[in-house]
């Protein structure tokens, strides 16, 4: 035999050992793809293991449900595709609770919340959730904002997410998927912005995010955490038409704080301004001049910190920004806490404490402007104190 015969056997049989090898190594990501073209429905059944999700897409008149499940040859997708735009549903399960798992059904339209509003019933308001499904459910079931069954329990009561849902804990979209449900279902939910929430949108930084997610994106063959909401997204579309500052009574609430700095700079602005300004650019923050005040840096409404760190607002000036704002109160998040509290003789108050440590607390108001420090201890033991 020729010398250039045994180089082509050798070569061939090299390829062929190099694409088993190959295959061996892809098991990990395969696809399982159930077509539920005369379904609405996508469901996980009892026996699956989710790793993670759902991630829900929609395209070209189609949605596709994805789940990332954990078996034995790895992590594997499971893509439910369903043909039908409208009235599609499907379940965010927990392995180890799985009385935790909850439908969820996707918005025909999506609700545009204002940036003010009054009521004459309770406000919850908590922050800072970052992905602790277990301290959300606990909280919400605990302020009665819902049941067990997660059915709205509040009534005309408004509930505020001051912002953080994503980064570091590891159910960033089933605490999403919640406070979604809820919202489509009818509760007066206010979900804000903040600093994490426009990190994962844009791509800025990645520095908090879980690895879980990293696992996500390569098991769904996307290039970086922010695909994962990206506008083409069911959640992604939704998070996009969050406010970043609201004013509900005669109280503002933002994720951060409002500097005098900016106040100064923009003396006319709104928080409509804000709102609007800060929503066409969630995906490049730094895209304009206003935008990255607003967004980025140590003195915007998701970043500042003056009004619990040094060096810390005076005052004169937490009263000059109230009175700019017409408000007799402020509540941010963003700077951790031992516990909720009141500051500055009762004009601000903090809701953000370490939910990483199980601290389970938020602030309830009553007619009237009368905040209470609400705690979960123990076994879901509720108790109140006036701030």
């Amino acid at each position: 035999m020729k010398i250039t015969n045994i180089l082509s056997v050798i070569t061939l049989a090299c390829l062929i050992l190099s694409c088993k090898k190959e295959k061996v190594q892809d098991t990990s990501l395969s696809n399982e793809t159930k077509s539920f073209a005369n379904s609405t429905q996508a469901v996980i059944t009892a026996t699956d293991k989710v790793f993670d999700g759902p991630y829900v897409f929609q395209e070209n008149g189609k949605t596709q449900v994805k789940y990332i499940l954990d078996k034995k040859s790895g992590l594997t997708i499971s893509s439910q595709s369903i043909d039908s735009p409208k009235d599609v549903e499907f379940t965010v399960g927990f392995n180890d609770t799985p009385s935790w798992n909850f439908n969820v059904k996707i918005s025909k339209e999506l609700k545009q919340t204002p940036s003010r509003w009054k009521t004459d019933d309770k406000i919850f308001v908590i922050s800072d959730i970052e992905g602790e499904f277990s301290v959300l459910r606990d909280l919400l079931i605990g302020a009665g904002v819902i049941n067990d069954k997660y059915e709205w329990t509040f009534g005309n009561g408004q509930l505020i997410i001051g912002g953080d849902t994503f980064d570091r804990g590891k159910q960033v979209p089933e605490c999403l998927w919640l406070f979604y449900k809820l919202e489509a279902e009818g509760g007066n939910l206010h979900f804000l912005l903040g600093n994490h929430d426009v990190m994962n949108i844009s791509g800025s930084q990645s520095n908090y995010v879980n690895s879980k997610y990293f696992k996500t994106v390569q098991t769904l063959g996307l290039k970086k955490p922010l695909d994962l909401y990206a506008k083409n997204t069911v959640l992604g579309a939704w998070l996009r038409t969050k406010n970043i500052i609201e004013i509900g009574n005669n109280i503002l609430f933002v994720h951060a704080g409002v500097s005098r700095e900016l106040v100064d700079e923009y003396p006319n602005s709104t928080i409509e301004n804000f709102n609007t300004i800060s929503k066409a650019n969630y995906d490049s923050p730094k895209a304009t001049t206003s935008s990255k005040d607003f967004l980025t840096g140590d003195q915007s409404l998701i970043w500042f910190r003056g009004y619990f760190k040094d060096p810390l607002l005076s005052q004169k000036d937490v009263d000059f920004i109230s009175k700019h704002f017409a408000v007799d109160h402020m509540i941010f998040g963003h700077t951790t806490h031992p516990e909720v509290g009141s500051f500055y003789n009762g004009k601000v108050y903090c809701t953000d404490v370490d939910t990483h440590d199980g601290i389970r607390q938020g602030i309830l108001i009553k007619p009237g402007d009368i905040a209470y420090k609400l705690s979960i201890t123990g076994k879901n033991t509720v108790s109140t104190t006036k701030l």
